[in-house]
């Protein structure tokens, strides 16, 4: 696992050279939007990230008929975080996002979920919000 210093960069942005040089309409009908229902497998953790930033961190199981995904999410300085445990069952919405960073001399990579919302699926009224705010999002 890397050190909460590494959550603090950001994936890299294109400069507008580089966005030009794949073609003005690159990227114009991209989409990434993750929406993701299941139930805690450990408590969150909260840290405090040196630019003071605050970070929540859940692990969601996911269970289909075949398989069973166990997602990384984390959230930034959340306005109002549900108090939640183990076990609970939540809807996360959000982004995906592959990050890079140095751990014992290697690069490596983690995939995870940034988190615009986490709500309890039993909250049916938060969850409704953001999956309309995730449907904006869709329609442009």
């Amino acid at each position: 696992m890397s050190t909460d210093s590494t959550l603090d960069a950001a994936s890299s942005v294109p400069t507008s050279a580089e966005s030009s040089a794949e073609g003005p309409d690159r990227g114009a009908d991209d989409l990434d939007l993750a929406v993701v229902t299941g139930t805690l497998s450990s408590d969150p953790t909260t840290t405090e990230l040196a630019s003071g930033s605050i970070l929540h961190r859940y692990e969601v199981t996911a269970r289909q008929s075949t398989s069973t995904d166990t997602v990384p999410v984390v959230w930034f300085d959340p306005s109002r975080p549900p108090a939640l445990v183990a076990g609970d069952a939540v809807v996360v919405v959000g982004r995906v996002r592959r990050r890079f960073f140095r751990a014992g001399g290697a690069t490596r990579s983690s995939t995870e979920v940034v988190a615009s919302s986490v709500s309890r699926r039993a909250s049916t009224r938060r969850a409704v919000i953001s999956l309309e705010a995730a449907a904006v999002q869709l329609s442009g």
